[in-house]
């Protein structure tokens, strides 16, 4: 019995140590196209820990498609000097055949435990190694993506056209379609033809749709690509701008009796930054308090919150007449409300917290610390005490 708690003492004292490792190169995401019956070679840096030297390292591959084909130059390196960094160069030896669309795996550099601690808690570092595998024939993908204007502005439409099949495209065109928010048709645009896409090539074709006459507001987008008499769709969304900026919020009550920050938030429906700043009024009960604030830059189609001061000292609580004007470029947006002006809040004194005495207590933090170290003493005498009875009977 004494023994046990010996051990258990032991455990407790002796040090123990959790480092780290790395692992480097010119990219860490490797990626290859599949070929069949080929051998593919790969290289990483592996970092050891700079925390102690003469520690031994190893490699190996967590779960993944490209597992069972890989194998490395060395996969053991023995006794590094800490910061020491090793090459890692490995091989995809593909076979006949693989799933598409792609396969991979995750490469790892390890550490074992060194001779200076007792309880070690090991680190590695990974990076992955990934290949493509086409599809059988030819297998277009396609995005949409289309620029945000101002009215009168043309849209510029962008198909992107992938090939992730084994044939070669000859060639890719289409149209696209621009319905409203109520899903009325608004217009067609058609788009040029493409060039041939090899396997895993992509290329992209443009259309462009003249918004002249169409109202501000938000649209959607389908397009329709023929690629050697095989059609995808794509949609996409976007926005025709006008010069305009919302005003979306601002308060509703502020306090008497001196300085107090207003904040007016507004919101661009332009495809441009505006420059603008805003005029506040309160007024009534023969008082007018006037306060500007300072000209902001609003970029296009976000929101921005515009801070004032105002000088409240004369107003009694009561309710005022309330005008906020927000001017840019040559125009102005305005809201014309009532505010309530209020007594300021009476704040509930701070309790004073009451310092602990010296040696008086015991920190959460202690307390947790012995609460693991009891679980710990009861858990590994739990054993011992298991094994002691069994080689007792």
């Amino acid at each position: 019995m004494k023994s046990a708690y010996f051990i258990v003492l032991l455990m407790l004292l002796m040090p123990t140590c959790v480092y780290a490792v790395g692992i480097s190169g010119g990219d860490l995401d490797i990626e290859t196209t599949f070929v069949p019956n080929t051998r593919f070679r790969f290289d990483f840096i592996g970092i050891a820990n700079k925390l102690f030297d003469g520690v031994d390292y190893y490699v190996y591959i967590e779960a993944g498609g490209l597992k069972p084909y890989i194998e490395f130059e060395q996969e053991r390196f023995d006794n590094l000097p800490k910061g020491s960094s090793v090459p890692i160069v490995g091989y995809i030896n593909f076979p006949d055949s693989l799933p598409p669309p792609s396969q991979g795996a995750k490469i790892c550099f390890a550490e074992e435990c060194p001779q200076q601690g007792s309880m070690c808690g090991r680190t590695a570092a990974c990076a992955t190694v990934s290949a493509k595998v086409p599809q059988e024939g030819k297998f277009p993908m396609v995005s949409l993506s289309a620029t945000n204007v101002n009215q009168n502005d043309p849209v510029t439409f962008t198909a992107r056209i992938n090939n992730v099949g084994k044939e070669i495209i000859s060639s890719c065109t289409g149209f696209v379609e621009i319905i409203d928010m109520r899903n009325k048709d608004i217009g067609k645009a058609e788009f040029g033809k493409s060039e041939s896409l090899n396997s895993f090539q992509a290329r992209e074709i443009k259309a462009t749709f003249n918004t002249v006459g169409v109202p501000p507001g938000n649209y959607s987008a389908t397009a329709t690509i023929d690629c050697d008499g095989i059609k995808k769709e794509a949609e996409t969304t976007f926005r025709i701008g006008t010069l305009n900026v919302n005003i979306i919020s601002y308060p509703k009550e502020i306090e008497s009796g001196g300085i107090k920050r207003f904040v007016t938030k507004v919101e661009s429906v332009w495809n441009d930054p505006i420059d603008l700043f805003a005029d506040i009024t309160i007024n009534g009960n023969g008082q007018k308090i006037q306060a500007k604030t300072a000209t902001y830059r609003l970029d296009p189609w976000k929101t921005l919150e515009m801070e004032a001061f105002i000088d409240t000292s004369e107003l009694e609580p009561a309710e005022y007449d309330l005008a906020i004007d927000v001017l840019y470029q040559g125009k102005k947006s305005y809201v014309k409300d009532k505010i309530q002006v209020v007594a300021p809040m009476n704040l509930t004194p701070v309790e004073k917290e009451v310092p602990a005495k010296e040696g008086g207590g015991i920190s959460t933090m202690t307390m947790t610390m012995i609460l693991v170290i009891v679980v710990i003493l009861l858990t590994v005498v739990n054993i011992f005490l298991a094994i002691y009875r069994k080689k007792k009977d």
